[in-house]
């Protein structure tokens, strides 16, 4: 089984969970907006997926997520507090959370499917096309 259905199953459970309750409560100022919440943590697990197939020991797989982890937060401009605080706002209200979930989801699937369409372009047959020849 691919890593990919496991890494949907686990954004699906958190976000059934998440709907439990449905109140929003307001978002407090310093909170990452939800796109790019959803953006970082898309790649989160992506990176958690990356390390888990590289059958490391456990202090090497720790070492080497934090430097993924690191780059990640460098990518999207921002730092490891304001995700961490920014993640628990939406972990801790349900409607967010859901919210959160289905757009880390859809980032995920979008991001396949251009995988895919990248790989089937390179693994198509050749067309047996003539060139005209100069005389």
């Amino acid at each position: 089984m691919s890593l990919f259905p496991k890494v949907l199953y686990r954004l699906c459970v958190v976000a059934l969970i998440g709907c439990a309750i449905n109140d929003k409560q307001e978002v407090p100022k310093g909170t990452l907006p939800m796109s790019k919440m959803a953006a970082i943590l898309a790649d989160i697990h992506l990176a958690e997926a990356a390390v888990a197939l590289q059958g490391l020991t456990f202090q090497d797989a720790l070492s080497r997520y934090d430097h993924y982890e690191r780059e990640i937060m460098r990518r999207h401009q921002t730092d490891t507090a304001t995700y961490r605080q920014s993640y628990q706002f939406y972990a801790s209200n349900s409607q967010y959370l859901a919210d959160l979930m289905k757009q880390v989801t859809d980032t995920l699937y979008a991001r396949k499917k251009i995988i895919e369409q990248k790989d089937s372009i390179l693994t198509a047959p050749a067309t047996n096309t003539t060139f005209p020849t100069q005389q």
